[in-house]
């Protein structure tokens, strides 16, 4: 079978049109999530490498409310990059202790948006899911806390609709 060179030029075009189709249709309450997340990425990575003591994670804990409260019903999860749950600032187990014994929550990392920013080139994974539990709708922004392939976590940054 043989391909003109207009019929590639056409399909080249129509992939990179849906690609940035893509980037510019991202839900504007993902946008919102990430003006409040993108400014405090260099501060968790920060805060999530000295969390090695109880005092650490108080710091890291402290900042994580923070963010989460600069949106109405915000909530914060910070993974390790194996998805090991830090700390999630709508949970009751966040103490030292229990991220030392992985009972923070289970390991999140199938979770999309975390996913997506682990093996991103961008850093950035967002995901918009419905949950038959609650039978609300929620949107999940997430940032990898470092560099590809050597990062410290990911930080995820949610909302109800």
């Amino acid at each position: 079978m043989k391909v003109s060179k207009f019929s590639l030029g056409l399909l080249l075009a129509a992939f990179l049109f849906s690609s940035f189709n893509a980037v510019a249709a991202v839900p504007a309450a993902i946008s919102a999530l990430d003006k409040v997340l993108a400014p405090a990425t260099t501060e968790l990575k920060t805060k999530l490498d000295g969390a090695t003591s109880d005092a650490g994670y108080k710091t890291l804990l402290a900042a994580a409310n923070a963010i989460a409260a600069k949106i109405t019903g915000g909530r914060l999860v910070i993974t390790l990059q194996d998805g090991t749950v830090v700390l999630d600032t709508k949970g009751t187990k966040n103490t030292y202790a229990n991220f030392s014994k992985k009972l923070v929550a289970e390991n999140h990392n199938t979770r999309i948006a975390i996913l997506n920013a682990q093996l991103q080139a961008s850093g950035i994974g967002y995901e918009t899911k419905y949950s038959t539990t609650d039978k609300t709708t929620e949107n999940y922004l997430a940032r990898r806390l470092g560099n590809f392939l050597n990062s410290s976590g990911t930080a995820r940054l949610s909302v109800k609709q």
